[in-house]
């Protein structure tokens, strides 16, 4: 008996059919896999009546807590999928905001370096000249005849402090700029608040005072302006240090 079973057996290993039983067996029984493999499988090996009791898969004679398992793992499955393309679509707009905030930053250097480079010069100006010279120089917009006349040396020297003050602030901005092209939003807020306040005094009694030319006066307080209003776009954009934080923490 057992020279025969032996024989039985290798036989069913080395015959042409052994992958059609190896399928059959994968599949787990005859009704996972095709019916003419199915035959197949049933016509070879020592267990050919064995095979041919084996029922086709019911889905409905499973154990309902089984299929209760197979339920919820499914739908975990699906949330995880749907989490990972909401985290892709998340992680594609993050880049691509920062992205727009990184070219926002140059935008932002370029004006204030502008602003600043022409405040600083005017500074200079206005330090090495007279007062009259230096008053209409700021005052374009008046004729410069009104200012030729003898000053005090006290009006000299608050002149020249107001030139010190443009120097000071054209040079901050310009600094400003420079680390702002780097990125820093320590730098963004300062030179906002630094060179913005210096034109809202610039704007309320020079430009609306009717002193002043377009240019390049009230052209400067539109650089600082649009300076601002990116300023305020770019820091509450996101940015790489914000979302390493938020993930650290998360």
């Amino acid at each position: 008996m057992w020279t025969d079973l032996s024989t039985k057996c290798t036989s069913l290993l080395c015959s042409p059919e052994r992958g059609a039983f190896r399928n059959f067996e994968r599949n787990g029984g005859a009704g996972g896999i095709p019916e003419a493999q199915r035959e197949t499988a049933l016509s070879v090996g020592p267990s050919r009546h064995l095979l041919r009791r084996q029922p086709a898969f019911d889905k409905e004679a499973m154990p309902a807590l089984f299929r209760s398992h197979i339920h919820w793992e499914t739908r975990l499955i699906s949330a995880h999928n749907a989490a990972d393309g909401l985290g892709q679509n998340r992680l594609l707009g993050e880049t691509i905001m920062r992205h727009i905030k990184s070219r926002l930053l140059k935008i932002i250097t370029v004006l204030w370096v502008v602003w600043g480079l022409v405040h600083a010069l005017a500074g200079v100006l206005t330090i090495s000249q007279a007062a009259p010279a230096s008053i209409a120089g700021v005052a374009d917009a008046v004729d410069p005849a009104v200012f030729h006349t003898t000053y005090q040396a006290a009006t000299d020297a608050l002149v020249n402090q107001h030139g010190f003050n443009l120097l000071w602030i054209g040079i901050f901005t310009v600094i400003g700029g420079i680390f702002i092209w780097r990125g820093s939003e320590t730098w963004l807020f300062f030179t906002a608040i630094v060179g913005g306040v210096t034109d809202v005094g610039y704007f309320v009694f020079m430009d609306l005072g009717g002193f002043v030319k377009f240019f390049p006066g009230t052209v400067m307080t539109l650089i600082s302006g649009s300076a601002i209003i990116l300023s305020i776009i770019a820091y509450f954009s996101p940015s790489e240090n914000r979302s390493k934080h938020s993930e650290s923490v998360s």
